[in-house]
């Protein structure tokens, strides 16, 4: 299905490189394929209860499977791996 390396994420054989702001107090970054930008996510709200509300502005023609991955990727890497089935996350 794909890996990971540094920021650099590998989906489907299509690489995209995602650029993390990391000062921000909450969860922003973009996404890009090819030099262009292909997603940007903004974390808009954490509430106490864990409920966490993101905004995102993709690619028409980005697929929405790969943008929840890469979602996942950057809002839960704790709880998410790359892998063939079966395999579990850490």
């Amino acid at each position: 299905m794909g890996g990971r390396l540094g920021n650099t994420v590998r989906l489907w054989s299509q690489e995209y490189r995602i650029h993390r702001q990391w000062l921000w107090p909450k969860l922003l970054f973009t996404v890009t394929a090819d030099g262009r930008t292909v997603l940007r996510v903004r974390e808009r709200f954490r509430g106490n209860g864990g409920a966490r509300v993101f905004d995102t502005h993709s690619d028409a023609a980005l697929d929405p499977v790969v943008t929840l991955a890469l979602l996942l990727l950057e809002g839960r890497p704790h709880r998410m791996g790359l892998g063939r089935g079966g395999s579990t996350p850490p």
